[in-house]
């Protein structure tokens, strides 16, 4: 009876110390790979998005390579106003330094009053399909009077120096 006793006091032993953390060793292992499976998944999302938003950046760069040497972002947004016949209250040209990327901006604030939405939407269509990579930080639209169809528009424009 000793005997038997010794003989499943063994057994359980081997099998509390020796099976069992082999066997959670590999369910572990499995854990482990499908985490890494995982997480190698999003490394690859993350790298597609990485190439995306530098591409875009690379295709900036070519936009903004396509300008005149004297390009200036207030005379060319003055011109564009005149030629959609929209007449600006007032521009307000400044220039900012990007923290994230160290590019140095060209920035305009522009208000237009009473202009119709046909209007500010060419205003805006030729803006944004410009060849000198122009970009509308803000816009800050609001109805003017009651019956009239009429807007108050002021836009943050900007486009990045050579």
């Amino acid at each position: 009876m000793v005997s038997v006793g010794i003989a499943a006091t063994v057994i359980i032993i081997i099998y509390q110390f020796i099976v069992m953390p082999v066997i959670s060793g590999r369910a572990d292992k499995r854990n482990k790979a499908s985490e890494y499976s995982i997480q190698l998944e999003e490394m690859k999302e993350m790298k597609a998005e990485y190439e995306m938003l530098n591409a875009g950046k690379n295709k900036t760069k070519k936009g903004s390579g396509k300008r005149d040497k004297g390009f200036n972002l207030y005379s060319f947004l003055e011109k564009l106003a005149a030629k959609t016949n929209i007449k600006a209250s007032y521009m307000k040209p400044s220039d900012s330094k990007n923290i994230e990327t160290g590019a140095e901006l060209s920035l305009v604030k522009i208000k237009f009053n009473s202009i119709a939405m046909e209007q500010l939407v060419g205003f805006l269509y030729e803006v944004e399909t410009s060849p000198e990579s122009i970009f509308a930080r803000g816009i800050s639209i609001t109805k003017t009077g009651k019956g009239v169809k009429l807007l108050n528009v002021v836009l943050q424009l900007e486009t990045v120096k050579r």
